[in-house]
C-alpha cells in the first residue's frame, strides 16, 4: 500500500471501505428479513426498520452503527459523544398529542403513562399537522433534557371508543 502518512492514511481508508460493505450486506440482510425481495411498500415502516438498524441492532462487531460512528469521529463535542450512544435506549410506545411547546410537542405514552417533551431534527415544522388529543405510534431517544422523535410508525386523530368498538347489548 505505500509507506508514511500516505500509505496509513489508505491503508484506514481501505479498512472503512471493508467496513462499510460490512454494514451494508448487514442493513441488506435486515431488509430481506422485513421485505422479501427487499421490495419496500410501507415506508412507515421501513422509517422503523431503518431507525432500529441505526441506534439498536448489534453489529457482528458487537456494537451499534451509532456506536461506531462515534467511534469512528473522535472531533465529536464530548456532549454529542455522551448523547448518540445514549440513543440505543429507545422510548417505544403509543403517545396521545398532550400539546405544544415552541419548538417541541408534549407527548403522553399511554403505555408507561409518562409524559415526554420530544423535539424534531426537522424542527417545529414537522409537528404543524399534529393536534392535541392525536394519537401517535413513535419511537423517542434521549436528546439532552428533553426526547428526539426518532421515527412515526402512525398516527391517527381520537374517535369515541363507540367508533372502533360498539357498544355491548349488555350496555344498550
Amino acid at each position: 500500500m505505500g509507506s508514511g502518512r500516505a500509505g496509513r492514511a489508505a491503508q484506514a481508508d481501505a479498512a472503512g471501505f471493508r467496513h462499510v460493505a460490512s454494514v451494508r450486506r448487514e442493513f441488506s440482510a435486515v431488509l430481506e428479513e422485513h421485505f422479501p425481495g427487499r421490495l419496500v411498500t410501507d415506508e412507515s415502516l421501513f422509517s422503523t426498520v431503518l431507525d432500529h438498524f441505526l441506534v439498536q441492532h448489534e453489529l457482528a462487531s458487537g456494537t451499534t452503527v451509532v456506536e461506531e460512528f462515534v467511534a469512528a469521529h473522535p472531533e465529536l463535542s464530548d456532549g454529542e459523544r455522551d448523547m448518540l450512544p445514549g440513543w440505543r435506549d429507545v422510548v417505544e410506545g403509543t403517545f396521545e398529542i398532550a400539546g405544544k411547546e415552541r419548538e417541541a410537542v408534549v407527548l403522553f405514552n399511554l403505555v408507561d403513562e409518562l409524559t415526554y417533551r420530544a423535539r424534531s431534527n426537522l424542527g417545529r415544522k414537522s409537528f404543524k399537522p399534529l393536534k392535541k388529543g392525536m394519537i401517535l405510534v413513535a419511537r423517542l431517544v434521549r436528546a439532552g433534557d428533553d426526547w428526539m422523535v426518532s421515527g412515526i410508525r402512525a398516527r391517527s386523530r381520537p374517535r369515541p371508543v363507540t367508533a372502533c368498538c360498539p357498544p355491548s347489548p349488555s350496555t344498550q
